[in-house]
């Protein structure tokens, strides 16, 4: 039994008058290539833009605009058993980043402790700062707050 070859797809011209007219789909493709370099020849493209104003000017105030505060949750744990949240809040402080909230958890053994903070993650600098290993006493473990599935269905 011999192997027969597949031959390419075959793609009829558009408006072609003869039926037999056909090109492969490599052809297709160059031709494509071609009529696209031959419209960036007369410049017919354009770049487009997405254009997204913030306004900075603080010199009119007859506008005013609401400041959305972007707030990301934290999960710290593996604190020792008798650290206070007040404590917590005052080393967060020193480090250089604020903790406007902050909220002990139920740790599954009394051997540590764990707490909920929100920072605000507008500013680059104290985001990057809260996620620095340096930041951070060694031990500590610092991660994004996830709510679970379960916990969610009990609120």
């Amino acid at each position: 039994m011999s192997k027969s070859r597949k031959n390419p797809p075959r793609v009829k011209l558009h408006g072609a008058t003869n039926s037999n007219v056909t090109i492969s789909e490599h052809e297709k493709k160059k031709n494509t290539v071609e009529q696209a370099e031959n419209l960036h020849g007369s410049e017919k493209w354009s770049t487009v833009v997405k254009r997204k104003t913030v306004g900075k000017n603080c010199a009119n105030k007859s506008l005013k605009s609401i400041a959305v505060v972007h707030k990301v949750n934290l999960h710290v744990t593996r604190l020792h058993a008798m650290t206070t949240k007040h404590e917590l809040m005052e080393y967060s402080e020193s480090v250089g980043f604020k903790v406007p909230d902050c909220e002990e958890l139920n740790a599954r053994y009394g051997t540590y402790k764990s707490f909920k903070l929100t920072i605000d993650s507008s500013d680059p600098e104290m985001y990057a700062k809260v996620f620095d290993e340096n930041s951070w006493p060694e031990g500590i473990l610092v991660r994004r707050f996830v709510i679970s599935k379960h916990d969610q269905k009990k609120q």
